[in-house]
């Protein structure tokens, strides 16, 4: 920001978050003038000023929140003493992405502190402008929040001279959303097959099926699990048996042949594009009709759970 003004990202409130983004330069520099050029960071411990400060390697985070964002517009984040955990919905309240990541997972974390818990709500296309951006560097990001403001910042960290400096800091405005994610009751699933298997090979199978659109069926029994698309003129069938997994469980709870009906672009959102950070899945397959995906990344375990009705009752 050679102008030495900051681009602030703004994302007013509204019954339906704001999809696109506007970088608005401020007739007045919101920062102070210290802030104007970058400033040295402050020891390991808040200095009573900050919610919290948590340092994070940027290509990681770009990815995380890069295939979330395939399938949500919005996120809200815990950050708590103990980690940060982070839910989002599909916009149609079909699928509910759910992730806990203790504050010791060094894979993401450089640094965790959290002075005063809280829920922090953020539009997806707003917090991936900065993160993109950051993440084409050698540096670390910086997310953190002063107690006196409602935006949270993001920032590039360099060492410079063995002192951690900010080189930028956009802001970003925490967006009301309408549902409030955490009073959302995770579907239960009842697991009669599980099938875990490769995230890009199933991806590329699925990605194929994201042309055609509609619903996606999944068959199961004892012997093999299909997967299927159809429309009026063009059906696609994929089939994984045993030995062609890494694990093919039936459960005692399994009583027969079931299928289970999705809307496509719902469940293979996250699938395709998650394949970059997730090397492995585990799909678990159930008579309720629910699914669940287990997404095993080096941050953790990423679930998805996937309803055929909306999953949103009582949480407005």
């Amino acid at each position: 920001m050679s102008s030495g003004k900051k681009l602030q990202i703004k994302v007013k409130s509204r019954a339906v978050p704001q999809l696109t983004p506007q970088l608005v330069e401020p007739p007045v520099p919101v920062a102070s003038p210290t802030q104007q050029k970058p400033v040295a960071v402050s020891s390991p411990k808040l200095n009573g000023e900050l919610d919290f400060s948590i340092i994070m390697d940027g290509k990681t985070l770009a990815g995380l929140m890069g295939a979330i964002k395939a399938l949500a517009i919005e996120s809200t984040l815990k950050i708590e003493p103990a980690g940060m955990k982070l839910r989002a919905i599909d916009p149609a309240g079909l699928a509910i992405l759910n992730m806990d990541i203790p504050n010791n997972y060094t894979s993401i974390f450089r640094e965790y502190q959290c002075a005063r818990p809280q829920s922090v709500s953020i539009g997806l296309e707003s917090f991936m402008i900065p993160v993109d951006a950051e993440s084409r560097t050698e540096g670390k990001i910086e997310l953190w929040k002063k107690k006196s403001e409602n935006f949270v910042r993001v920032s590039l960290l360099k060492e410079v001279q063995n002192t951690k400096v900010r080189f930028s800091d956009w802001q970003i405005e925490q967006t009301t959303p309408i549902i409030d994610v955490w009073r959302v009751k995770l579907p239960e699933i009842r697991t009669d097959v599980s099938l875990t298997v490769r995230t890009e090979e199933l991806a590329k199978r699925v990605s194929s099926y994201q042309s055609v659109g509609g619903q996606f069926t999944i068959e199961v029994d004892k012997t093999q699990i299909s997967l299927k698309t159809r429309t009026d003129v063009l059906r696609g069938t994929v089939t994984y048996t045993p030995a062609m997994a890494k694990q093919f469980k039936v459960w005692d709870t399994f009583s027969g042949k079931f299928d289970l009906n999705f809307e496509l672009k719902y469940t293979a959102a996250l699938l395709v594009s998650g394949s970059g950070f997730s090397e492995w899945l585990t799909l678990h397959l159930g008579k309720d009709q629910n699914l669940r995906i287990e997404y095993f990344t080096s941050m953790g375990v990423i679930e998805q759970f996937q309803a055929r009705k909306p999953v949103l009752m009582g949480a407005i």
